[in-house]
């Protein structure tokens, strides 16, 4: 809790472990603590929060070596990105980072996507950084409202991580259709 952000973390930890899943464990541990936080407010007779902007972000490591190796083949990972390599004086980078910005239907906000080249700190090989952010605003402060905008920003971002990915890295991860 900070001064006007209430965030919620996770992440899966060991590699070993279960991925802790949207619907079983991450939306319900949110609530619980945004409940618990507002009865709080509520027992010091605190004002109930305004909810300006929710968002939601899922950080993807995707290493090199599956299904890339260099920079410049990161066009075999992500759709929007062609390759450079071999264009006169511009060799192949050695580094990157790209954004994107798509809008969620109804100005319900935005999706923001960052591609970036990284060094996975547990185990110091060289991934792609893929970040996926949804912003937007509920249509109310209401607990069922703040949760159809947590709904719509995990749905847009499967949705994006789907349709910015390429088939090539889909059968390499053995996704599901």
């Amino acid at each position: 809790v900070q001064k006007n952000r209430f965030i919620y973390n996770w992440r899966r930890g060991d590699s070993d472990a279960e991925y802790p899943r949207y619907d079983a464990s991450v939306k319900p541990g949110f609530l619980k603590n945004w409940v618990r936080f507002k009865n709080f407010l509520e027992s010091e007779k605190l004002d109930s929060p305004d909810v300006v902007q929710c968002e939601m972000t899922y950080v993807n490591h995707l290493p090199e070596g599956e299904g890339w190796n260099t920079v410049s083949e990161w066009h075999k990972v992500l759709r929007p990105i062609a390759s450079s390599a071999g264009l006169g004086c511009v060799s192949s980078p050695n580094a990157a980072r790209v954004n994107f910005a798509y809008p969620l239907p109804d100005e319900r906000g935005r999706l923001q996507v960052t591609a970036s080249s990284a060094v996975q700190s547990e185990n110091p090989i060289p991934v792609l950084h893929l970040q996926l952010t949804a912003l937007g605003k509920p249509n109310s402060s209401n607990d069922e409202d703040i949760s159809d905008w947590l709904d719509l920003g995990r749905e847009w971002i499967v949705r994006g991580f789907t349709d910015l990915t390429t088939e090539g890295m889909h059968t390499i991860w053995e996704r599901e259709k």
